[in-house]
């Protein structure tokens, strides 16, 4: 947004250096990016006069004119359409300095040419370049054009931020620069017509989408002369970036850089029927805009159009069959409000991004709509000598209410980190046009929200404000006063760090997956079709929904990478998955649960080859020991791995999957992934993959941490190979032996698992290495038997485990 400042002060008084006033603009939070000269014109670009033009003698489009430049007589060769005998001109002298280069002596087609006619464009002033520049009146043969033309401003580019519409406008800019210097801002006064009147004779509008179109004014000017702008009008267009066009269109192009509000000037002869009708277009409807582009519709446009066809693209595009031209003489002017996010559709959709578009899409006020109307009026009046009919027409069906939060003193305080009393809060807040009265509640306050603030809702908002009027170096830092706790947000950060470090230890590669993704992909990790969280507005149906599992992520990376030839692969995603909820906020919006959940997974072999040994492929229990190496880290107690059976099994392979259980609640579970889910994806190898709840694991608790002294003495070891009854985990074998071993047993792993000949069907052999021994003594080979037969007791009663003969 650009804002030249001669025209900022049109608005404001005030007294500054264009630095501090730009430091004190981005302290309020509008960033200047830069500051620049309009224009930026050399000394050497001078006032000139054409004397005479004669035809090239080598060249069919060149002219030889003599310019007269209050000292001498040059003759300078031109290509230009529009010199013309007795105008004035811009004169680049030998030297000048242009945006494109140095002016210098040159012959051009056998003839010497003693400087250049400029166009605008290169002048660096704006892009019009139809032509060179004629400069109106008398302004003084000789003279740098700078000081002659009254060229010399400064011109403010900033970068507005989205939430902030109303400062997309020089009086937005001008409001806060009036709040910064406690002065007043000096709008323009504007008396309205009732409506009706004279112009329901000539015109009728019909507004058959008014969720799109809450608000649409019209006004009638009749007789119009168009021409050129005014110098005065020019400039400012040009120094704001808008090349001006015809008095008409100028105006229209004025008063949106002036108030925000994009206005739509229509030849009244070309609307048929006398009327406007706003609806949505018609699925496949066409229509031919201003850039002479057909551009195809769908049911989610909305149109301005007249008794018979479009004549515009509403809020973004006007339409080639009503434009402005030189033969009109009748204007009707448009200025609406329309709905932000389905303008925003429409022109990311056409791919057209507009000054208009651009405002509509952000919102405008919908109270300064008729304001914009009559400002345009009475300038076309003036300066296009218009006769407006009496009364404008204002269809409002969908009234778009004032928002009023209310407000604390103590609160603005308490967050602030100061003491303002309430009237140094309500002049600040006045400053910006916001009013507050006493509510019911002793210390609150109502708030009066003025229509062009779309981003104040809440207290919060407010506060906000409040904190960058008084000023932001004004508020003391200071230590708080309390004690320190670890939040829930903190301890989970600090937690995540550990998962990664743990499972980086192990060998696996941390991935970062899309929180959106497609609902086709997540239904193939699935029996059914699940019910998932759609976006409102999603960039494409690939990314329409959000995940509720990892496993998607996880499948598609060992794809994307099986598929480029990195086939041993092992992957883990620390990531939000989201769930739908049922139940809602006060607002009644459906707000999804969110937990984190961690994945893994892995393919290929267990080591990379070597010395031309082949290696083994990963299985189960690499997958197991990643999940175990995972919880041993955090710590965790009572940990069960429970065969998953039935409809659950989905989609692991039968008697290769497990739930975790944790202090009796599952956290999740693990194993084989199935071919049929390995096909989907495109995956020609075995894949094993873990998600667990990362909530539910901490809440589960932890086990402490015991250090103990390693012993001096001699430790024994004892195999033994067990009878076990299928179905019994390992794990409460090891559970029992340390139980029943007693402060014994340093060490229990298990070493081989055999099931076949000579072993009854409905068991399996399982061989256990124990470690035995004491802090204090060596123990001898009795006392360690003893214990085994302790132990080998306790596993017949407990579990009916036996020692195998």
């Amino acid at each position: 947004m650009k804002v030249p400042l001669r025209w900022l002060r049109d608005y404001v008084d005030f007294e500054d250096t264009v630095e501090d006033l730009a430091q004190k603009l981005t302290m309020t939070g509008f960033e200047v990016e830069a500051i620049d000269t309009f224009s930026n014109l050399s000394n050497d670009v001078i006032v000139g006069r054409i004397l005479s033009i004669e035809p090239h003698p080598n060249a069919e489009k060149l002219f030889c004119c003599k310019v007269e430049d209050g000292t001498s007589v040059r003759l300078v060769v031109c290509g230009a359409p529009n010199v013309i005998q007795g105008a004035y001109v811009a004169l680049a002298v030998e030297g000048a300095v242009l945006p494109k280069g140095q002016v210098a002596r040159a012959k051009i087609r056998g003839i010497e040419s003693s400087g250049m006619l400029c166009s605008k464009k290169e002048l660096g002033i704006s892009e019009d370049h139809s032509g060179i520049w004629i400069l109106d009146g008398n302004p003084g043969l000789g003279k740098p054009v700078a000081d002659a033309m009254d060229y010399k401003d400064w011109v403010f580019e900033f970068s507005i931020t989205p939430n902030r519409p109303d400062c997309l406008s020089v009086m937005g800019i001008a409001r806060e620069v009036a709040a910064i210097y406690r002065t007043k801002l000096h709008r323009p006064v504007l008396i309205f017509e009732n409506r009706g009147g004279e112009i329901d004779r000539w015109m009728t509008v019909t507004i058959n989408a008014p969720d799109y179109c809450p608000r649409y004014c019209g006004l009638l000017v009749r007789d119009v002369e168009i021409q050129p702008s005014p110098s005065w009008m020019t400039k400012r267009l040009e120094a704001a970036g808008i090349r001006a066009i015809n008095n008409v269109v100028d105006i229209t192009n004025f008063i949106l850089l002036e108030c925000g509000q994009p206005l739509h000037a229509f030849d009244y002869h070309f609307l048929q029927g006398q009327k406007i009708i706003v609806r949505k277009a018609a699925e496949g409807e066409y229509i031919s805009t201003l850039d002479e582009i057909q551009r195809k519709l769908t049911s989610d446009d909305l149109l301005i159009c007249d008794g018979e066809k479009p004549v515009a693209v509403a809020g973004v595009m006007g339409g080639l069959n009503s434009l402005i031209s030189e033969k009109t003489k009748d204007v009707f002017i448009e200025s609406a409000y329309f709905t932000p996010s389905a303008i925003r559709r429409t022109s990311r959709r056409l791919g057209v991004a507009s000054e208009s578009s651009r405002r509509f899409e952000r919102g405008v006020d919908p109270d300064g709509v008729p304001w914009a109307l009559h400002r345009a009026g009475k300038l076309i009046s003036e300066l296009a000598k218009g006769k407006v009919s009496s009364g404008f027409i204002d269809e409002y069906p969908n009234k778009i209410l004032r928002k009023s939060p209310k407000i604390r003193v103590s609160r603005i305080n308490s967050v602030l980190g100061v003491s303002l009393s309430d009237s140094e809060i309500f002049n600040l807040l006045n400053s910006i046009e916001i009013t507050a009265e006493p509510s019911s509640q002793k210390g609150e306050f109502v708030v009066s929200v003025p229509s062009f603030r779309v981003d104040l809702e809440r207290e919060v908002d407010l506060i906000e404000e409040v904190a960058r009027l008084y000023g932001y170096d004004n508020i003391k830092p200071h230590l708080p006063i309390g004690g320190f706790h670890e939040s829930a947000g903190w301890s989970l950060r600090k937690v995540s760090n550990d998962i990664r470090q743990i499972l980086v230890g192990a060998g696996y590669s941390e991935i970062i997956g899309l929180s959106m993704t497609d609902p086709k992909a997540l239904d193939k990790v699935r029996k059914e079709k699940g019910v998932y969280v759609r976006l409102a507005n999603p960039i494409s149906e690939e990314l329409s929904v959000l995940r509720d599992t990892l496993k998607v992520n996880l499948l598609e990376s060992v794809a994307r990478n099986t598929a480029r030839g990195n086939k041993d692969v092992a992957f883990f995603e620390l990531r939000r998955i989201f769930k739908p909820n049922p139940r809602y906020d006060s607002e009644n919006i459906s707000m999804p649960l969110e937990s984190h959940n961690i994945g893994i997974i892995v393919s290929g072999r267990r080591f990379p080859s070597m010395w031309n040994q082949p290696s083994d492929p990963v299985d189960f229990f690499d997958l197991k020991a990643a999940v175990e190496e995972l919880l041993k880290g955090l710590q965790s107690k009572d940990i069960e791995y429970v065969p998953i059976s039935g409809d659950k099994i989905f989609p692991y392979v039968p008697g290769m999957a497990a739930d975790v259980v944790i202090g009796g609640i599952i956290v999740g579970s693990f194993g084989k992934i199935i071919p049929d889910v390995e096909e989907a994806f495109e995956i020609n190898q075995s894949v094993f993959l873990a998600e667990l709840e990362l909530e539910k694991i901490l809440t589960a608790g932890k086990k402490p941490v015991i250090y103990s002294k390693i012993s001096k003495f001699p430790s024994v070891h004892r195999d033994l190979a067990l009878l076990v009854p299928a179905g019994v985990p390992a794990v409460r074998i090891i559970d029992a032996i340390i139980e029943d071993g007693g402060e014994h047993i340093q060490e229990v792993w298990p070493f081989d698992l055999y099931s076949g000949k000579g072993i009854p069907e409905d068991k399996i052999s399982l061989a256990f290495r124990l470690r035995i021994g004491t802090l204090d003594r060596s123990l001898t080979d009795a006392e360690a038997d003893q214990i085994v037969q302790n132990i080998l007791k306790a596993l017949e009663i407990k579990l009916g485990i036996v020692l195998r003969q």
